[in-house]
């Protein structure tokens, strides 16, 4: 028998096999995976807040050590809570830290 064609015959069918299977969100339902990720995002927010009262200040680079995420996703949730009102950011370009807003914090 021609190796070859074996191989393309059971490269064919594992192909066939990944095609057809269903990513992991489809057996729950998009709509609980959309949950289950808000629910994470708002998880990573309170790991932040709960920093920000260990520390009075903190940098995107904490954020980033903290969560285990990129720069871009730490900006994403700075950027979140600072438009939620609940911080604000000291300065305007590099070396910007943040502290909670005077009115958020108790």
């Amino acid at each position: 028998m021609n190796y070859q064609l074996l191989l393309g015959v059971i490269l064919s069918i594992i192909l066939v096999f990944l095609i057809w299977r269903k990513p992991e969100y489809e057996n729950i339902g998009l709509s609980q995976y959309r949950k289950e990720i808000n629910f994470l995002k708002e998880k990573r927010k309170y790991k932040i807040i709960s920093l920000l009262r260990e520390k009075s200040e903190i940098t995107n680079n904490d954020v980033e050590k903290l969560l285990d995420v990129s720069d871009a996703t730490a900006t994403r949730y700075l950027d979140e809570l600072e438009a939620k009102g609940i911080i604000e950011a000291l300065g305007e370009t590099r070396g910007i830290k943040y502290r909670f807003k005077k009115s958020a914090h108790r």
